[in-house]
């Protein structure tokens, strides 16, 4: 067998191809000098290894491994590359491989373009040079990207891979959202049943019972190459922190928020959330789904941390609104009237620690509605506005703050803004 066993090492990333002449670092090109070099020099070929589209700073490149793997095996004692920028543009790779491991197990490396040979005595200090003028050309590459797509965004173009659930990408202009109307219409229902007063739990079960497709089986049905950890094929089975993050996503409102992440370094892929005034937020970006008063108003009860404890069933009005005015305790849900028709609020505090500082107090909730109505009544007359309410929902009575009594008993109801 030939002693000289040499291990032939192409790679091409979209990073090195940068114009004029990009076909001279094409992989059959690489191939076609570099088997002319080792057949001119009497080399046994072993492989030829491959990492087509792998970044020089990936470590996780298959043949790249491959290939150390098959170097410990002692499979070839020379490697060969066009370029010590195609072995790696990392510069603690170079030290670990071709000062480190190499010369341990007795393998050559050789470059063809840069002259590099670890054979050739004082060649040594040129390779570190080329490998941190490699190392500093992916790290100059990176900022210049990152500004490019800085600018993408503040233009209001958007980047992101997938739309969010309700739009889609225009066929014409993949930078632009349009609406998705089969989606939009189950986002304009999740925010319809929000504001009537259901919560995150009933909402999931009823999308769930309806077999409503999620946002990642809906994507994955249209065709598009979407990986969810916890999504199967097929699956209808809605979670609460989908319905909370389609409530409080404001691409619904026609607004584009991007660059909330940031990559911790241009040689890892780790991204951290970066802080919210370096976000690109670009508002009346696109075309809404929910109008901005109905939006506002869903955040004004999600502030507000409303609960229903019995399945299926919307919280009270009044829910996370009510408090006791001798010891500031919540209002709680308590059990229903002789007639069925109605429930009570009762001190919460009271209730659960029986503390002599508090007493038992307790409203029928019927009676709280119908008293804030009429206040909500006496004030819109009062700016000579129409006195009407169809019906009261939470969005409604959001928005008005009162001190409530109903004959002797009294208590305090506070609305957030």
């Amino acid at each position: 067998m030939n002693d000289n066993r040499v291990a032939i090492y192409c790679r091409l990333s979209v990073e090195d191809m940068t114009g004029v002449g990009d076909e001279s670092e094409s992989i059959r090109n690489q191939k076609l000098l570099l088997v002319d070099y080792a057949m001119e020099r009497g080399w046994s070929i072993h492989k030829v290894y491959v990492d087509d589209s792998y970044s020089g700073l990936d470590r996780n490149r298959p043949q790249f491994n491959k290939m150390i793997a098959d170097a410990r095996a002692g499979l070839f004692n020379i490697v060969l590359c066009k370029h010590q920028s195609r072995f790696t543009r990392d510069l603690e790779l170079v030290e670990k491989y071709i000062h480190g491991l190499f010369v341990v197990l007795g393998i050559r490396f050789v470059s063809v373009i840069d002259n590099i040979d670890t054979d050739v005595k004082g060649n040594k200090k040129a390779r570190q040079i080329y490998a941190l003028i490699n190392e500093w050309y992916v790290e100059d590459l990176s900022e210049n990207i990152r500004a490019v797509f800085r600018k993408k965004m503040e233009a209001g173009q958007f980047l992101g891979a997938f739309a969010a659930y309700g739009y889609m990408k225009d066929p014409v202009d993949r930078h632009r959202l349009i609406v998705d109307a089969e989606a939009a219409a189950v986002v304009r229902e999740i925010y319809a049943l929000y504001l009537q007063g259901y919560g995150y739990r009933y909402i999931r079960d009823l999308l769930t019972a309806r077999e409503v497709p999620t946002p990642a089986a809906y994507k994955k049905a249209k065709g598009l190459n979407f990986a969810a950890p916890n999504c199967r094929d097929g699956t209808s089975e809605w979670a609460n922190n989908t319905i909370k993050r389609i409530l409080t996503n404001r691409v619904y409102i026609g607004c584009l928020i991007q660059g909330r992440e940031k990559k911790l370094s241009y040689k890892s892929r780790k991204v951290a959330l970066a802080p919210e005034s370096e976000w690109v937020v670009i508002e009346h970006n696109h075309e809404p789904i929910i109008s901005e008063t109905d939006f506002c108003a869903v955040q004004e009860l999600i502030a507000s941390k409303r609960i229903s404890r019995e399945p299926g069933v919307a919280a009270h009005l009044f829910a996370g609104k009510a408090y006791c005015l001798h010891c500031g305790g919540a209002m709680h849900k308590s059990a229903r009237t002789r007639d069925g028709k109605s429930f009570y609020l009762r001190c919460g505090r009271h209730a659960r620690t029986r503390r002599a500082e508090c007493r038992p107090n307790y409203i029928r909730l019927d009676f709280i509605a119908n008293e804030v109505e009429h206040r909500l009544r006496e004030h819109v007359a009062s700016v000579r506005q129409c006195c009407f309410f169809e019906k009261l929902t939470p969005a409604l009575v959001n928005r008005f703050v009162y001190r409530v009594g109903v004959g002797e008993k009294e208590i305090a109801i506070s609305w957030r803004f």
